[in-house]
């Protein structure tokens, strides 16, 4: 079942920052989180949408101010979600603004899948090269 928002539910800025950071390139996953982030507006903050390439993770917001983040999935390895607080853990990246949004269950496994995905392609086993036998 894919619960992920279409990007076409997308404010025309937030579409125009994810064109400008992707190029031709379509999103597998767009999910709006209930997370929110200062993007200048005076009464509240806009909401922090969740894209999924084949390689990365994005965050992106857009209003007055942008705010994109951007990381490979491959990274992602010790990623978990909380279903207590409805939270995803984006790990291990200390230095992103946020590694955590706040996602429903359903988005937040395909989140998951999709990095787990990616790590079993990186960890593909590598050809064993085998040395000669001296005499």
């Amino acid at each position: 079942m894919n619960t992920a928002t279409p990007t076409h539910n997308m404010s025309e800025r937030e579409r125009a920052l994810l064109d400008e950071e992707l190029g031709n390139q379509k999103p597998l996953l767009t999910l709006r989180t209930g997370t929110r982030v200062d993007t200048g507006r005076w009464w509240w903050r806009t909401r922090l949408w969740l894209c999924l390439t084949e390689q990365d993770i994005l965050l992106l917001a857009a209003s007055n101010r942008r705010y994109i983040q951007r990381l490979p999935l491959s990274d992602c390895k010790a990623s978990d979600y909380c279903h207590t607080t409805g939270v995803l853990k984006l790990e291990p990246h200390e230095t992103w603004r946020f590694t955590t949004v706040a996602l429903p269950p359903a988005d937040a496994v395909q989140v998951l899948h999709q990095i787990e995905n990616a790590k079993a392609k990186t960890n593909q086993p590598e050809p064993t090269v085998t040395e000669p036998h001296r005499a």
